[in-house]
């Protein structure tokens, strides 16, 4: 399968400078934004991997669903069950929603 040249395979998008800068470096990863909100505008993605702490997954689940991205999610997805089942429902139109237990 031959994927478009235009899109970026990785970036990292983190509020903490030296925690994107250290992790750029880890896994040679060329760009870092300061938020995912600025990155997803500025570049396109093949897919959104959500590892921050867990009372941004839900709004972040949201940001890359609008744009149609399919989302691989830290647990846990939201605060309560009532809360994830409602978000699943809301984005299951917009992408594919995938959450994980990174161990």
């Amino acid at each position: 399968m031959t994927e478009p040249d235009d899109v970026l395979w990785s970036a990292i998008a983190d509020p903490s400078r030296e925690n994107a800068e250290r992790r750029a470096d880890e896994f040679s990863i060329s760009q870092i934004f300061a938020d995912a909100e600025a990155m997803l505008a500025a570049i396109e993605l093949a897919a959104v991997d959500i590892a921050a702490p867990r009372q941004f997954h839900a709004p972040l689940v949201r940001l890359a669903a609008k744009r149609g991205l399919p989302v691989l999610c830290q647990k846990p997805l939201a605060p309560d069950l009532q809360q994830a089942i409602e978000l699943a429902a809301e984005v299951k139109n917009q992408t594919r929603l995938m959450v994980h237990e990174n161990w």
